[in-house]
């Protein structure tokens, strides 16, 4: 009876530990790809799309829809 309370309180000891380090990896992930796209847009090579068509760069290029769909 004990060494199942102690089983049972490992395995849930465990589990929580593993669901923390997965947490904390995406949290880094998300966290990095988000200071490279602000680096990146400090550098003006950010990108973005509207109406028109999709932006390359921060100075204003594009590529515009109907060419997208051309190339196909």
């Amino acid at each position: 009876m004990f060494f199942s309370f102690c089983f049972t309180g490992l395995i849930d000891i465990l589990s929580n530990i593993f669901i923390s380090i997965v947490g904390l990896f995406f949290s880094s992930v998300f966290l990095g790809y988000s200071f490279y796209l602000l680096r990146k847009r400090r550098e003006g090579k950010g990108f973005y799309w509207n109406d028109e068509g999709i932006v390359i760069d921060l100075q204003g290029n594009k590529v515009y829809w109907n060419e997208i769909e051309s190339i196909q």
